[in-house]
Parts: structure tokens; sequence; C-alpha cells
């Protein structure tokens, strides 16, 4: 299990403009995800990151939510993230 914590500072979501980009990709690439993580919050506004990871947490799959975010962290900037 990777800690949220640690993980966010190496890949940080909440870094100018990027949280919604990265909560862009889910809702367009993993609606049921970003549906679950809205449904979590109790809100209609889009999730945070860290409600994106509870509801991969909630489905068990908290690893692919991290695989899922270095991944993009590794196409989207290249040169920061070799």
């Amino acid at each position: 299990m990777t800690d949220f914590n640690e993980f966010m500072e190496k890949y940080d979501c909440y870094q100018d403009g990027t949280e919604d980009r990265i909560i862009e990709f889910f809702k367009t690439d993993h609606q049921e995800y970003y549906d679950a993580a809205q449904e979590l919050a109790g809100h209609n506004d889009d999730p945070s990151p860290s409600e994106m990871c509870e509801a991969f947490v909630q489905s068990d799959k908290e690893e692919l939510f991290y695989e899922i975010v270095k991944n993009w962290f590794h196409e989207t900037y290249p040169d920061d993230y070799k």
C-alpha cells in the first residue's frame, strides 16, 4: 500500500492547474471512479484528488489509483518524470 501523502509529495496533483487537469482526465477516462468520488464526497463539484483516491479505496483498487496518476504524470510531464 502506498501512503497518499508520500505519493503526493512526488506527484503533486495540487500544483497550479494540475488538479483540474487530472480530475478532468478521471472524468473522461475513468468515469466510474469519478462518479463514485462525487457520491462519496456528497457534492456535485469535481472531487479532489484525495476524494478520487478514496473512491478507488472503496473499490479495493487503491494501487490502481496510484498507477493511473503516476502514468498520467509521466505522460503529461515527461521531462519532469523520467
